[in-house]
């Protein structure tokens, strides 16, 4: 009788073990997948541009998103690459002047990170990265 109630014991402790391993794997996994969807790219973003800064100042987007910028300050923005002019790594980033609650849509179809700033404001940066 003491061969078998140690058999019986060591079976269950086998299936209690095997059981915490199947629960740690699937929290591992369950986590893994909602933190990656939490992650992904999206297809439109708005950045706001408020008298603190844009908001948010670093974006990630998947390749063809069009990101919105929104001026919610009272003096006119104007958006652009950064560094700008012969050395832009984006020099199609360039909007006209934005007055207040105006927009300004741009498509972004390179893959890459991309600085920008407002010309009207050059301390106001941020960062696109197109995945």
């Amino acid at each position: 009788m003491d061969s078998t109630y140690k058999k019986d014991n060591k079976n269950i402790v086998l299936i209690l073990i095997a059981t915490l391993i199947a629960a740690i794997i699937a929290g591992f996994v369950i986590y893994s997948l909602t933190h990656d969807m939490q992650q992904a790219p999206t297809k439109e973003l708005t950045i706001k541009i408020t008298d603190k800064g844009f908001v948010p100042s670093e974006v990630y987007v998947s390749k063809g998103s069009n990101v919105i910028w929104v001026n919610e300050t009272e003096v006119p923005q104007k958006i652009a690459s950064d560094p700008y002019g012969a050395n832009a790594n984006l020099p199609s980033l360039k909007s006209g002047v934005l007055g207040p609650k105006e927009r300004y849509t741009f498509n972004l179809g390179t893959i890459g990170k991309f600085g920008y700033h407002s010309e009207l404001d050059p301390p106001r940066q941020g960062l696109i990265v197109v995945e």
